[in-house]
């Protein structure tokens, strides 16, 4: 069952988009971590499946960190 954006409660939408950027960055045995602005690329490319408001803040939240 696939649930509609205004069915995801706010905790979740913001949960999606961190565990995405987390798996995407943390290295892996399988695999190597790709860079903040490698993960960053992917999820953009995929920006359909966030919230777009959440995204765009997500974003701007990472360029504030040193």
């Amino acid at each position: 069952m696939k649930l509609h954006d205004s069915e995801i409660k706010l905790p979740g939408r913001i949960t999606a988009i961190a565990d995405c950027y987390d798996s995407l960055t943390t290295p892996r045995l399988f695999k190597a971590s790709n860079t903040p602005y490698g993960a960053l690329t992917i999820i953009s490319r995929e920006k359909n499946d966030y919230d777009p408001e959440l995204l765009k803040e997500f974003i701007k939240m990472l360029a504030k960190i040193k």
